[in-house]
């Protein structure tokens, strides 16, 4: 089972470089303990560190237009500064690499399952303005528990034919074409730690935050910061649908064997 662990900072780029950099070394330190340890079973491993400079951009459906804001959609002091999505064999298992990833005071990790992901990745002659942005995709948990699986399942197709027109564009130019997609578990599944003094550690059920809209899903892919904008505004087709746009400072992936 793939679970998404996503790390909340709220002081990461307020802190000194070389603290920066413990923190970065900290999390390589824990994904290759776990790489090493899982050699002989399968494994798929995507590990993302976002931007917060510049702002992200926040789009939303008002009745066919779409406004756009600086800045992350939720006022919250801690924000997503990037995640990782891995096979475990277990939510236990899940939950005790989320409890030691870290140690620094002050890091929150929220633990969601997976309900399906896909990737796509073409080589091409490539645009020289593009970088990797991360779309997420908000929902109003309260009316989406209330969709039929007949609902959910046109607004997944729809974002998947969102997904394919953009790669057949980048072919068609020849360009390097990249898109990943995910799409979570309700929030209510998620387990959230928050590190204190010395390592320790509490554990509460549910995500980091008590907002109306919450993580649902994310896009990546590879363009400009407007070619971006313009794709957010593809995969929002319902009234009322919000999506963040966040820069990606780092990705790597990793993958061998069977994954589950």
């Amino acid at each position: 089972m793939k679970y998404m662990l996503m790390a909340y900072d709220g002081d990461f780029h307020q802190s000194p470089p070389e603290e920066q950099q413990r923190r970065v070394q900290q999390h390589r330190r824990a994904l290759g303990e776990l790489i090493a340890g899982r050699r002989k079973r399968g494994l798929v491993l995507v590990s993302l560190g976002l931007d917060r400079r510049p702002e992200p951009i926040t789009i939303k459906n008002l009745r066919g237009s779409f406004p756009t804001v600086a800045g992350p959609f939720a006022e919250t002091k801690e924000v997503v500064g990037g995640f990782d999505i891995i096979d475990f064999d277990s939510r236990l298992e899940a939950l005790e690499f989320a409890a030691h990833e870290h140690t620094h005071e002050g890091h929150v990790a929220e633990v969601r399952p997976v309900l399906e992901m896909a990737w796509v990745e073409s080589v091409g002659a490539g645009a020289p303005l593009s970088q990797h942005f991360m779309i997420s995709y908000l929902i109003d948990e309260a009316l989406g528990m209330k969709q039929t699986p007949e609902q959910i399942e046109s607004c997944v197709r729809q974002r998947e034919g969102v997904a394919n027109e953009y790669l057949a564009r980048r072919m068609r130019r020849g360009e390097s074409a990249w898109w990943a997609g995910a799409r979570l578990d309700w929030s209510r599944n998620s387990t959230t730690f928050r590190i204190g003094a010395r390592g320790s550690y509490t554990k509460s059920d549910g995500p980091f935050a008590e907002t109306k809209e919450v993580l649902g899903g994310f896009a990546i892919l590879s363009c400009t910061r407007d070619e971006a904008i313009a794709w957010t505004r593809k995969l929002l087709p319902r009234d009322g649908d919000i999506a963040s746009i966040t820069p990606i400072t780092s990705i790597s992936w990793f993958y061998h064997g069977a994954a589950s």
